[in-house]
Protein backbone atom coordinates (compact mmCIF):
# COMPACT_ATOMS: atom_id res chain seq x y z
CA UNK A 1 0.00 0.00 0.00
CA UNK A 2 2.59 2.17 1.06
CA UNK A 3 4.47 1.86 -2.66
CA UNK A 4 1.24 2.69 -4.45
CA UNK A 5 0.62 6.11 -2.50
CA UNK A 6 4.24 7.26 -2.85
CA UNK A 7 3.53 6.65 -6.76
CA UNK A 8 0.79 7.80 -6.46
CA UNK A 9 1.92 10.89 -5.20
CA UNK A 10 5.14 11.16 -7.32
CA UNK A 11 2.39 10.68 -10.21
CA UNK A 12 0.64 13.71 -9.09
CA UNK A 13 3.91 16.06 -9.04
CA UNK A 14 5.20 15.17 -12.46
CA UNK A 15 1.45 16.40 -13.72
CA UNK A 16 1.18 19.67 -11.87
CA UNK A 17 4.82 20.47 -13.08
CA UNK A 18 3.14 20.55 -16.49
CA UNK A 19 3.17 24.03 -17.89
CA UNK A 20 -0.49 25.07 -20.07
CA UNK A 21 0.06 26.49 -23.46
CA UNK A 22 -1.25 29.67 -24.28
CA UNK A 23 -3.70 30.02 -26.99
CA UNK A 24 -1.45 31.52 -29.77
CA UNK A 25 0.66 28.45 -28.90
CA UNK A 26 -1.83 25.91 -29.06
CA UNK A 27 -3.07 27.58 -32.89
CA UNK A 28 0.92 27.44 -33.82
CA UNK A 29 1.57 23.66 -32.98
CA UNK A 30 -2.01 22.78 -34.82
CA UNK A 31 -1.11 25.11 -37.77
CA UNK A 32 2.39 23.25 -37.67
CA UNK A 33 1.06 19.50 -37.21
CA UNK A 34 -1.69 20.38 -39.97
CA UNK A 35 1.41 21.54 -42.17
CA UNK A 36 3.30 18.16 -41.89
CA UNK A 37 0.39 16.49 -42.53
CA UNK A 38 -0.37 17.85 -45.85
CA UNK A 39 3.27 17.79 -46.77
CA UNK A 40 3.40 13.62 -46.42
CA UNK A 41 3.47 11.82 -49.26
CA UNK A 42 0.44 9.51 -50.28
CA UNK A 43 0.64 6.12 -52.13
CA UNK A 44 -1.92 5.70 -54.55
CA UNK A 45 -1.82 1.65 -56.46
CA UNK A 46 -3.10 0.14 -59.47
CA UNK A 47 -2.20 -3.11 -61.60
CA UNK A 48 -2.28 -2.50 -65.05
CA UNK A 49 -1.39 -5.21 -67.75
CA UNK A 50 2.38 -4.62 -69.25
CA UNK A 51 4.08 -6.22 -72.15
CA UNK A 52 7.10 -8.34 -71.65
CA UNK A 53 10.34 -7.12 -73.57
CA UNK A 54 13.03 -8.95 -72.56
CA UNK A 55 12.87 -12.33 -70.59
CA UNK A 56 15.98 -14.98 -69.33
CA UNK A 57 14.16 -18.01 -67.76
CA UNK A 58 15.97 -20.87 -66.76
CA UNK A 59 15.00 -23.96 -65.29
CA UNK A 60 16.66 -26.37 -63.63
CA UNK A 61 15.84 -30.03 -62.06
CA UNK A 62 18.82 -30.37 -60.11
CA UNK A 63 17.86 -32.35 -56.48
CA UNK A 64 15.65 -29.22 -56.22
CA UNK A 65 13.79 -27.20 -58.99
CA UNK A 66 15.25 -24.17 -59.27
CA UNK A 67 14.05 -21.14 -61.11
CA UNK A 68 16.17 -18.08 -62.60
CA UNK A 69 14.92 -15.08 -64.45
CA UNK A 70 16.17 -11.85 -65.72
CA UNK A 71 13.04 -9.97 -66.84
CA UNK A 72 11.61 -6.44 -68.50
CA UNK A 73 8.60 -5.48 -68.57
CA UNK A 74 7.09 -1.82 -70.36
CA UNK A 75 3.61 -0.05 -69.70
CA UNK A 76 2.73 2.30 -72.64
CA UNK A 77 0.53 4.62 -71.24
CA UNK A 78 2.86 6.09 -68.82
CA UNK A 79 6.08 5.27 -70.63
CA UNK A 80 8.00 3.06 -67.71
CA UNK A 81 10.23 -0.01 -67.52
CA UNK A 82 10.73 -2.29 -64.82
CA UNK A 83 13.18 -4.64 -64.35
CA UNK A 84 13.24 -8.06 -62.19
CA UNK A 85 16.38 -10.36 -61.39
CA UNK A 86 15.34 -13.20 -59.46
CA UNK A 87 15.02 -16.90 -58.45
CA UNK A 88 13.23 -19.40 -56.37
CA UNK A 89 13.41 -23.41 -55.65
CA UNK A 90 10.46 -25.86 -55.30
CA UNK A 91 8.23 -27.15 -57.89
CA UNK A 92 5.56 -25.32 -57.21
CA UNK A 93 7.18 -21.60 -56.79
CA UNK A 94 7.53 -21.17 -60.24
CA UNK A 95 7.24 -16.76 -60.71
CA UNK A 96 3.55 -15.97 -62.21
CA UNK A 97 5.38 -15.36 -65.82
CA UNK A 98 6.51 -18.61 -66.38
CA UNK A 99 5.70 -20.41 -69.41
CA UNK A 100 5.23 -16.71 -71.21
CA UNK A 101 7.16 -15.26 -74.45
CA UNK A 102 8.41 -11.73 -75.49
CA UNK A 103 5.33 -9.75 -76.49
CA UNK A 104 2.89 -11.41 -73.80
CA UNK A 105 1.15 -9.55 -71.45
CA UNK A 106 1.99 -9.63 -67.56
CA UNK A 107 -0.06 -8.20 -64.39
CA UNK A 108 2.34 -5.10 -62.71
CA UNK A 109 2.02 -2.81 -59.77
CA UNK A 110 2.46 1.01 -60.14
CA UNK A 111 2.70 3.36 -57.27
CA UNK A 112 1.92 7.03 -57.62
CA UNK A 113 3.51 9.00 -54.88
CA UNK A 114 1.17 12.18 -54.32
CA UNK A 115 2.35 15.61 -52.10
CA UNK A 116 -0.27 17.82 -51.21
CA UNK A 117 -2.32 16.85 -54.37
CA UNK A 118 0.70 16.78 -56.80
CA UNK A 119 2.47 13.42 -58.34
CA UNK A 120 5.45 13.78 -57.73
CA UNK A 121 6.75 10.17 -58.43
CA UNK A 122 5.65 7.61 -60.82
CA UNK A 123 6.82 3.47 -61.29
CA UNK A 124 6.33 -0.29 -61.91
CA UNK A 125 6.91 -1.70 -58.40
CA UNK A 126 6.23 -5.22 -58.77
CA UNK A 127 5.35 -8.14 -61.50
CA UNK A 128 2.14 -10.51 -59.83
Amino acid sequence: MKKFLVLAAIFILLLSGCSNMTEEEKAEYERQRQEEIANQPRYEYEDVEAEIVELDMRHWFVKTHRYEWSISVYYEPYNLTFEDNGWSTGAFNAPSFYGKQVGDMVTVEICNTYVKDQLVERGIRRIY
